[in-house]
């Protein structure tokens, strides 16, 4: 059986194929991380070339300087990339340091304000966002007659072996607010049953190469410093972008909430464990 048929494509494949020829158009979500290089090679597996549309929410200070070059190294040469960012309604860039900083002033030390797993504030407006948003003014998502429906695919690599959280996701779903009269919108997790030994697999057997980041010790890439992540993943973040790893210490002296449970991020790091 090939690699690139994960259970979640099997349990699926009917309503795959049946998207394909009705003419789907797969948004490919890539960080450059581990998850969204192998949802972008199995989905190159099943999906003919000229229905796939790579997209990459650009996090600015926050993401690796060469991550973009690496996706562009990842996908087929001359693949159609979409780069997208997060903006306030005044025009103004939405970072993740801004965005928390704003969350900070908002509640007045009343409550936590950095992102919890129930309330990944920054996954959705820096990221989920931005790339919805392009979808729907994309030109291949748009009606090609009157009463023509398009169907258009959110594909995310989330995995049910990330968290309990993600466990009880459903890996195919119509995207509320985006499935409507004027089009059909679904999200769609490739690699949702995958091990992470499968992940490398898929990457290794599709011909690409990870990030080096990796070799490193990084558990996730997308952002530099994801509250998620390791403390690996912020040692080599801060080794690399030493101002934006200040600004997230300023905001927890600014505003008096830690946010690893009352340690500070310097006290958190220099405990031992990955």
């Amino acid at each position: 059986m090939s690699i690139y048929a994960t259970q979640t494509i099997r349990n699926n494949l009917d309503w795959l194929n049946e998207s394909i020829a009705a003419g789907a158009i797969f948004f490919v979500g890539h960080s450059g991380g581990k998850d969204s290089q192998a949802t972008a090679a199995v989905i190159e597996n099943y999906v003919p070339a000229d229905q796939i549309v790579y997209v990459h929410a650009d996090l600015g200070d926050v993401e690796w300087a060469d991550i973009k070059t690496h996706i562009r190294n990842s996908i087929p040469t001359g693949a159609e990339l979409q780069i997208v960012k997060a903006f306030y309604k005044d025009g103004t860039p939405n970072t993740l340091h801004h965005r928390i900083e704003k969350r900070a002033k908002q509640v007045a030390h009343k409550t936590n304000f950095w992102p919890t797993q129930g309330q990944r504030y920054c996954t959705g407006e820096l990221k989920t966002k931005p790339v919805w948003k392009m979808i729907h003014n994309h030109p291949k998502a748009q009606p090609k007659y009157p009463g023509h429906r398009p169907i258009v695919v959110n594909c995310v690599g989330i995995r049910a072996a990330e968290s309990d959280r993600r466990s009880k996701l459903d890996p195919l779903t119509r995207h509320k607010g985006s499935d409507n009269s004027r089009r059909e919108a679904f999200d769609f997790f490739p690699i949702f049953d995958a091990s992470i030994d499968v992940v490398w697999e898929i990457i290794a057997q599709s011909g690409q190469t990870r990030h080096w980041a990796y070799d490193q010790g990084n558990q996730r890439l997308s952002c530099m410093f994801c509250v998620f992540g390791s403390r690996n993943d912020w040692r080599n973040a801060k080794a690399h972008r030493p101002d934006q790893y200040e600004k997230l210490c300023q905001l927890e002296r600014d505003y008096g909430r830690t946010l690893h449970s009352g340690r500070t991020i310097p006290e958190w790091l220099e405990e031992a464990g990955k």
